[in-house]
């Protein structure tokens, strides 16, 4: 992993513990047909070396993806102070997996297990195709600093 954070405004430990720690969704970046750039936000799970996500098998996305696999990423706080990690990377589509993965997904994100929703998605999960991305580099920013001196000027 070392060699994927060359570029990196943080040490891989720090990377490590965000992408574990934080709960936005995953902005994936792939090409349509059509050869127009689409951005999709899933739900992840970083494993410590790669990412899991999922989708519904009739999602467009899985056509992008077959079609092209070589994506790139994005995880971000969308509130002050900004931070994150983006990469680039290949996808394998993991239809057996989708169920699974929606699973851990759930725990992830949802603070309850116990509603409608969640009740819902479990019902369709041998409908869920899992997309587990291959970063080939990641890096990380981090304008806490930037932002705490601008606010010192203008407070």
């Amino acid at each position: 992993m070392k060699m994927l954070l060359e570029q990196s405004g943080w040490d891989e430990q720090r990377l490590q513990s965000y992408l574990d720690t934080t709960v936005s969704p995953l902005r994936l970046a792939c090409l349509t047909p059509a050869g127009y750039p689409a951005v999709v936000p899933l739900w992840y799970r970083w494993d410590g070396r790669f990412f899991w996500c999922v989708t519904h098998n009739k999602a467009r996305l899985l056509k992008y993806l077959a079609a092209e696999s070589r994506v790139g990423f994005e995880v971000a706080n969308n509130t002050p102070p900004y931070c994150g990690v983006r990469g680039q990377g290949e996808v394998e589509i993991i239809r057996a997996e989708g169920g699974k993965q929606l699973e851990d997904l759930l725990e992830r994100y949802l603070p309850s297990l116990e509603n409608d929703f969640t009740r819902w998605l479990l019902g369709r999960k041998d409908e869920e195709v899992a997309i587990k991305i291959y970063p080939h580099t990641l890096s990380a920013w981090d304008y806490s600093n930037r932002m705490q001196i601008h606010q010192q000027k203008t407070g």
